[in-house]
């Protein structure tokens, strides 16, 4: 008689652990299945129905300046599986689902998956070529347009400008000396005030250039659970 568990219809392809092309994790560990004799799921299902790409190429340095952010991402994303594409793989932490170096095999792989957000953190053209082309519901940072890097919404113009004037790039290189000393391996709350500040200080050059008010952003309260 076969087993609950031995139908594809019990698969939990949803599951942060499931695999597809090998046994998943839990399985190995302690021969659990995605439901047991009784047709109950496994104990270890973590559904995460959302897909998330991050793409982060860059040098290994600036890999690493960019991994604490996963906190605010997993924060927003509570039940998403996120990916990371990038050119350093060995320094991308083991809470990100899925790490891909920047190869041909990997852009294969993602170009067939639908993404509910894509964040492009890089300015560089390949990665915005990439975020450009593939498919995601809601496409955040930088895109490629006529050939040349463009902000992908409201949100990321700050941060584009700086790349195109001296004067708003001094602005931020300031805010990053402070973010500098205060260390990356202090408490995540550091290195969010510290991007604020940033924020803020070139949203105030922009202002102070147009003429106009400038909006900045509060820094948020910590939250008693963030460790």
């Amino acid at each position: 008689m076969a087993q609950p568990w031995s139908s594809l219809e019990s698969l939990k392809f949803d599951c942060r652990w499931f695999k597809g092309h090998i046994p998943c994790k839990p399985h190995k560990e302690s021969g659990v299945h995605c439901v047991d004799e009784q047709g109950r799921d496994c104990p270890h299902y973590d559904p995460k129905p959302q897909q998330v790409l991050i793409i982060k190429l860059g040098a290994i340095g600036d890999v690493i300046r960019t991994t604490p952010l996963l906190h605010r991402f997993r924060d927003v994303h509570p039940h998403a599986r996120i990916w990371w594409l990038t050119l350093s793989p060995e320094v991308i932490p083991a809470s990100v689902d899925v790490v891909l170096p920047f190869t041909p095999q990997s852009l294969a792989t993602l170009g067939a998956v639908h993404f509910d957000y894509l964040y492009n953190l890089d300015k560089d053209k390949e990665a915005c070529g990439l975020a450009t082309t593939a498919s995601a519901t809601v496409k955040k940072g930088f895109l490629l347009k006529h050939g040349v890097p463009v902000p992908a919404d409201a949100d990321a113009v700050p941060k584009y400008m700086t790349g195109v004037f001296d004067d708003l790039n001094k602005a931020l290189k300031n805010a990053e000396d402070q973010i500098n000393k205060s260390g990356l391996d202090k408490n995540i709350k550091d290195f969010e005030q510290g991007l604020n500040k940033a924020g803020n200080d070139i949203t105030r050059e922009i202002a102070k250039a147009q003429g106009t008010q400038p909006t900045t952003t509060d820094t948020p309260q910590p939250e008693k659970d963030r460790i």
